[in-house]
């Protein structure tokens, strides 16, 4: 019996050194002291009911008996090494490990200390923290819900959490965040924008036609202003934004190369240790040179390490400098849009007050309000159209509407080509000038010499005037003088200053006829040695050119269409009118008042009472006939 005692006790005395060195080798890492065995743990294992085979046991009696003695002492030490986790500097950081610490002083019997291990065979101290303790990470909870609340974000950049964190009031307002950040003040106060907003809204209540009208002029300056406003804030957004993508990929960038040289070091390590290996076999004596390689390699790479990881810290802080830009930018563009969307409100239900009465006209009819809502997007119904309307001039003004809507977007894309068109013309002009400068002083020297001959050949007052007259015929037409004198060159030489006076429109439509012109001339008459346009400027001309042309049949098809579209409105009115049983008969409407609301100008009013005066001659005329063909009948009788 005693041999069969001795030899199980050497099997779990065996088994229980292994697995209670290896427990506390891993216990012990961070705790920095080594480890002991204790022979009355021994003791246990040898008398274990189950022969010491049952691993929960063996870690239940090693937690009783052999670390509630050191770990007091230990973690003592550890949290004298520690900062003082509960200073004010760390207060607006609290989190769960710092109660772990926070809670060990250098007395661990003030309170019952428990311990656990983890999976992994690591102690573990189990202890509730202390009220004041939860009191102060409630606070410090409650402090960042308001500012997050105050920011309208629940994920804050970094540099915008350690601002709120140095605040000690915790309770920082937007403004005062985005005027640190920007540099000023860039937004209104209260009172500035609740004047705004009095002066905006003044609009819907004021009846005098002259203020009225200021305060929309004032209204679509600041709609302006705002819009492009926002534009800058879009664009400073975009610069940002790629910035950041450019320092995302110069941190790729970066790591890469770091994983490459680590690579390329680990190689060149295991090279060394290689002939380093073949020297020791070989007997030979190894010198002093390769281990001084070998650690300038190390110094090399930890110095390059040190270097690429200095430059991922910057890349970052710049990263996060950009973050907190971009928010507050974001900040400062959803302001812009609320002022917009405040301000096109006011728009719309001033404009849909206007429809309604159909008493604002301005030259076109209501045509001009219902594109005025479509343009700032919003959609118009029938019922919002006067009531004198009927039906069928809702739907007349409606379509009208769309096809005047659709001819000024043609309009603007045509203006955009022609814009294009003249700034290559213009480079053209500006090339032609620099190739032909020399050709034009050889020229002006052979002017001179004629002068010179005229002077000899005439005497009298009337020389300077032939010598104008002759340069005028003479003188070299530089390409750089055709555009930007072709229309004074008309009113030179054909007299007729009174076009100078008429419209911008009809200006532009003379220079853009004479700018197609040179165009045409450019793109067909010109042979390839001549041209002065490369290749890449001659396709753009012609594929403007083809543009143009297109936007032209367009303009001129729905112009068409609408004088077509009037003109059977007018000749539909004229008939109700002389209709007894028809709307604008029973309703007594006002013709003028209706005329006006449909087309706005007074030429359809002169051409109404044309149609109707000729309406009424025809059927007075074929009342007459009638009336002869009918005594006629009685007579025959």
């Amino acid at each position: 019996m005693e041999k069969k005692s001795i030899n199980s006790y050497s099997t779990i005395d065996s088994y229980a050194v292994n697995l209670q060195i290896k427990i506390r080798s891993s216990v012990c890492k961070k705790q920095n002291h080594s480890p002991r065995l204790n022979n009355a743990n021994i003791n246990l294992i040898k008398h274990d009911p189950e022969n010491g085979n049952n691993y929960n046991f063996l870690r239940e009696k090693l937690k009783i008996k052999e670390f509630k003695r050191n770990t007091a002492l230990t973690l003592s030490k550890f949290h004298q090494s520690q900062p003082n986790l509960f200073s004010n500097h760390y207060e607006g950081e609290i989190d769960d490990d710092n109660f772990f610490y926070g809670g060990m002083g250098s007395n661990p019997k003030q309170e019952e200390q428990k311990y656990q291990f983890d999976d992994e065979g690591n102690l573990m101290l189990i202890r509730k923290p202390k009220k004041k303790e939860i009191q102060k990470k409630v606070f410090d909870l409650s402090t960042k819900e308001s500012a997050n609340e105050t920011f309208k974000s629940q994920t804050q950049p970094f540099l915008l959490r350690r601002k709120l964190r140095n605040n000690k009031a915790g309770n920082a307002t937007p403004s005062t965040n985005t005027q640190s950040a920007n540099g000023g003040n860039q937004y209104l106060s209260e009172t500035d924008i609740s004047k705004k907003a009095q002066e905006c809204t003044k609009i819907l209540e004021t009846d005098d036609v002259h203020e009225r009208k200021r305060i929309e002029k004032e209204i679509w300056n600041e709609t302006r202003r705002l819009q492009s406003q926002l534009q800058e804030i879009k664009d400073k957004r975009r610069t940002l934004l790629f910035s950041n993508n450019e320092i995302y990929i110069k941190m790729a960038k970066n790591k890469e190369e770091m994983k490459k040289e680590e690579r390329n070091f680990q190689r060149r390590i295991k090279e060394s240790k290689g002939i380093l290996e073949k020297k020791l076999q070989s007997k030979n004596k190894l010198s002093l040179g390769d281990f001084m390689k070998m650690n300038m390699e190390k110094d090399r790479v930890n110095q390059m390490r040190v270097d690429k990881l200095n430059l991922d810290k910057r890349l970052n802080e710049l990263k996060e400098i950009n973050c907190e830009k971009i928010y507050y930018i974001e900040e400062e563009m959803s302001i812009v849009k609320t002022e917009l969307a405040f301000i096109r409100n006011i728009q719309i239900e001033y404009y849909s007050k206007l429809l309604k009465q159909g008493n604002d006209i301005r030259g076109k009819g209501l045509i001009w309000i219902i594109e005025t809502l479509w343009d700032l997007e919003y959609k118009i119904d029938k019922l919002q159209l006067p009531e004198i309307l009927d039906e069928r001039s809702k739907d007349f003004i409606l379509e009208i509407a769309t096809k005047d809507y659709e001819m000024a977007q043609i309009k603007t894309e045509y203006q955009k080509y022609k814009l294009q068109l003249k700034m290559i013309l213009e480079n053209e002009s500006k090339q032609g000038s620099a190739e032909n400068r020399k050709t034009q002083s050889k020229f002006q020297e052979i002017i001179r010499q004629k002068n010179q001959i005229l002077n000899n050949l005439w005497c009298g007052g009337k020389v300077e005037n032939r010598k104008i007259d002759l340069e005028r015929i003479i003188s070299p037409k530089s390409p750089q003088h055709n555009i930007s004198q072709s229309y004074e060159s008309d009113g030179i030489f054909w007299g007729n200053r009174h076009e100078k006076n008429e419209s911008l429109e009809e200006k532009q439509s003379a220079f853009d006829q004479k700018l197609f012109l040179k165009l045409q001339n450019v793109v067909t008459n010109s042979s390839p040695g001549d041209r002065q346009l490369s290749e890449s400027d001659m396709y753009e001309l012609q594929n403007a050119n083809v543009k143009v042309k297109e936007f032209e049949d367009k303009l001129g098809k729905l112009n068409e269409e609408i004088k077509e579209m009037k003109q059977r409105e007018i000749g539909r009115i004229v008939k109700d009118c002389i209709n007894e049983n028809s709307y604008i008969s029973k309703s007594q409407v006002n013709i003028k008042n209706l005329i006006y609301m449909l087309f706005g100008e007074t030429t359809y009013e002169i051409e109404f009472f044309r149609q109707l005066r000729h309406t009424q001659a025809n059927r007075e005329s074929v009342q007459k006939r009638e009336q002869r063909q009918q005594k006629i009948r009685i007579l025959s009788r």
